[in-house]
């Protein structure tokens, strides 16, 4: 009994001495091998000449575009090249409903040319905490380079709303997100500030309590993993609280069981729907039917801000929208005075003189042309 008791376990036992062969495989013909290119990025290679140098930059588009004329998105510039994830995750983040729709602007190096990080991300040299020194000293000539270069070119290629800009860096990027900060708080209508190098420019927290607190300006997160360094922590915690009379205006987050990088992606997720949130929630809704009188009260023309003027007339399932430069698109009623586009982040809400439209969750004002 015994013996026939220990026979699974020797079986066990000898089949970890049996030399592992992979299972045959027909032959896989390889048509192409090179390196990968970031799905839906567009790339550039730009030349600063505030900085004297190059800069490599990926543009991936949002999963919802702009689609209205003259409708623009936000746009989110994050340094280090978004460690290569900033550009999918926005996609993923805005095509899902998490956060308004925005052009995610990825900022590095190009391959193969000379990394010039800590003196683009630190106003001075400093020394690090193994005695080495970091060899800042360029940051304003990069700052120069992101405000009156790269945003610039950004918003003249694409549909990109000024006011709705996001900066976004990490470690010595998140020190250098913190100083545009604090010297250039309009810059940007978004901060997201992960793991603030504080060590490398210790000024930074008193320099940032002088920010205004009267819950206007731009928003502020700021996070760190939960399993840093104390010298991190401690900086984190140092701007975190120097930042605290902004109020509902700043978020703060500790990612728990995470160290330096490893939250990266996580940062994103948490801290871009509080950056760029939707004016309204991404729905699905069901049509309904609607009475031929209640839809002939809603036709008529209605005017844009910038003077385009949209007309709805009434169809046998809802209404038509006719758009300027567009096709005709048809709006669906989910309640007599409320109206989707089937397959599109479009919602139309009518009011006695007025039509509101929500695109990608963003509100459109529109008033009845009499």
């Amino acid at each position: 009994m015994l013996v026939r008791a220990l026979l699974p376990a020797l079986a066990a036992s000898i089949l970890l001495f049996v030399p592992y062969e992979p299972a045959r495989a027909q032959a896989l013909t390889v048509v192409e091998e090179g390196p990968a290119i970031q799905v839906r990025a567009t790339q550039f290679i730009v030349r600063s000449r505030h900085a004297d140098r190059n800069y490599l930059i990926e543009v991936t588009p949002p999963a919802r575009p702009p689609v209205f004329p003259g409708q623009k998105a936000a746009a989110v510039y994050a340094l280090d090249g978004g460690w290569g994830v900033a550009g999918a995750a926005g996609w993923v983040l805005g095509g899902g409903g998490a956060m308004s729709p925005a052009y995610m602007v990825t900022v590095g190096y190009p391959q193969g040319q000379p990394n010039s990080r800590e003196a683009d991300l630190l106003p001075r040299p400093v020394a690090r905490q193994d005695g080495s020194v970091a060899r800042g000293g360029r940051s304003d000539r990069f700052t120069r380079f992101l405000l009156e270069e790269l945003k610039p070119f950004i918003e003249a290629r694409y549909p990109v709303d000024p006011s709705r800009a996001v900066l976004f860096g990490h470690s010595l990027g998140g020190i250098f997100t913190a100083n545009v900060l604090a010297d250039h708080p309009d810059a940007f209508a978004g901060y997201l500030i992960a793991s603030p190098s504080v060590w490398a420019d210790t000024t930074a927290p008193d320099r940032l309590r002088t920010i205004s607190a009267n819950g206007q300006g731009p928003r502020v997160f700021v996070g760190w993993g939960e399993l840093e360094e104390p010298y991190m922590l401690k900086g984190g915690r140092e701007l975190s609280a120097a930042l605290a009379g902004r109020g509902d205006r700043l978020a703060t987050h500790v990612f728990a069981g995470d160290f330096h990088i490893t939250y990266y992606p996580a940062a994103l997720g948490e801290a871009l729907p509080f950056l760029l949130p939707r004016q309204a929630p991404l729905e699905f809704p069901q049509p309904v039917d609607v009475p031929a009188d209640g839809l002939a009260k809603l036709a008529g023309r209605y005017a844009l801000q910038n003077g385009v003027e949209i007309g709805i007339a009434p169809t046998s399932l809802g209404l038509r929208a006719a758009i300027p430069g567009m096709p005709p698109v048809d709006l669906r009623p989910r309640s007599p005075t409320s109206f989707f586009i089937p397959d599109m982040d479009v919602r139309a809400d009518f009011e006695p003189n007025a039509m509101i439209l929500f695109v990608n969750g963003d509100r459109i004002d529109t008033v009845r042309v009499p």
